[in-house]
């Protein structure tokens, strides 16, 4: 063999990195790299960069397993702050190749967005999260998950999924860190969280209500039912009491939920939330007697259930105004509509 046949000396990626960026980009040209690699390259330098930035200025709350979920965002000073250095970094990179920034790239710097089970992971220490990360890429799992999401909508083929994924990290996560990934991301606790968003429970009621729905097949398959309490609030009453029970029933029903997201939304005191959910639970027991009541025709039951409906949604408007009244009036209209059309003569 000639000596103009030898290898090549390795290729090293320290050859081509330079702190200087324009030299970076120069020598990433150099050795033929596309331009929209390149810009990739570069955009996620970027984000890197200036992510320690935008996290001093604000960052969301970590939030415990057990707690609902919020949608936290900047006040308007920090939303002033990570503009202005949102509009640097983006100078920064039309400056170096030429072209603007993805608006993408930039919403994601500006609310520090991650995304699946990058965002998944969140509670573990660094170290931690990259080799579960590492471990998950190499399994080829959030492509995976992506194909799951598009051809299975229905959730008992993501529950098997997610306990392929338990079994991938179970080697890189210690006991309990693979139990608070559970507590966290599966199915039934994420169902769990939003149906409990306004029950203060202990994060030992949580894992109880979570194990025990767990146990339940059906309830691994469908999203909690939030217009009859009468099966969870008795598994409550079994749990923890009548009292629990009791503030659980309240707080977990549709109309209750609705309420308090509007009072909260609109400022109105919170309070009125639980006299909305009253005046609904008073119009469907009522329509529900009316609707039973054999002595009327069906037309004037028909007539009486809708006189019922018309009078809750007045009281409501009255209550939380029309605009936050208008997703707990829709709600029970709805209901009291199968009410009324359930009735035969």
């Amino acid at each position: 063999m000639s000596a103009t046949s030898t290898n090549a000396p390795p290729f090293h990626w320290s050859q081509i990195e330079s702190a200087d960026y324009r030299q970076y980009i120069a020598n990433l040209r150099a050795v033929g790299c596309p331009e929209q690699t390149i810009r990739d390259i570069i955009a996620a330098d970027l984000n890197q960069l200036y992510a320690p930035r935008a996290q001093a200025v604000w960052h969301p709350p970590k939030r415990e397993y057990w707690q609902k979920p919020e949608r936290d965002q900047p006040t308007p000073s920090q939303l002033k702050q990570l503009m202005a250095l949102d509009k640097e970094k983006s100078g920064t990179f039309q400056e170096l190749l030429g072209v603007p920034l993805k608006q993408q790239g930039l919403i994601d710097t500006l609310y520090l967005q991650v995304h699946g089970s990058e965002q998944q992971l969140l509670f573990l220490p660094p170290d931690t999260r990259e080799a579960a990360l590492r471990a998950l890429d190499e399994a080829g799992f959030d492509e995976k998950e992506a194909t799951f999401a598009s051809s299975h909508p229905n959730q008992t083929p993501e529950q098997e999924l997610f306990d392929d994924k338990l079994k991938i990290l179970e080697p890189v996560l210690s006991p309990e860190q693979l139990q608070e990934f559970r507590l966290r991301n599966s199915w039934s606790a994420r169902m769990l969280r939003t149906e409990l968003q306004y029950f203060e429970c202990t994060p030992e009621e949580f894992k109880t209500l979570l194990d025990r729905r767990d146990q339940n097949t059906k309830n691994r398959d469908y999203g909690p039912d939030l217009l009859n309490r009468t099966a969870a609030t008795e598994e409550v009453r079994k749990l923890f009491g009548d009292e629990r029970a009791k503030e659980f029933q309240r707080v977990t029903d549709l109309f209750y939920i609705n309420a308090r997201s509007a009072a909260e939304e609109q400022g109105l005191p919170l309070e009125r939330a639980d006299e909305a959910w009253q005046i609904t639970r008073d119009a469907r027991a009522a329509a529900d007697q009316a609707a039973n009541n054999s002595s009327l025709t069906a037309e004037e039951r028909k007539r009486q259930v809708q006189t019922l409906r018309e009078q809750a949604e007045t009281r409501l408007d009255a209550l939380l105004g029309e605009k936050a009244a208008r997703g707990v009036r829709r709600d029970l209209r709805n209901v009291l509509a199968a009410t009324g059309g359930n009735i035969r003569p």
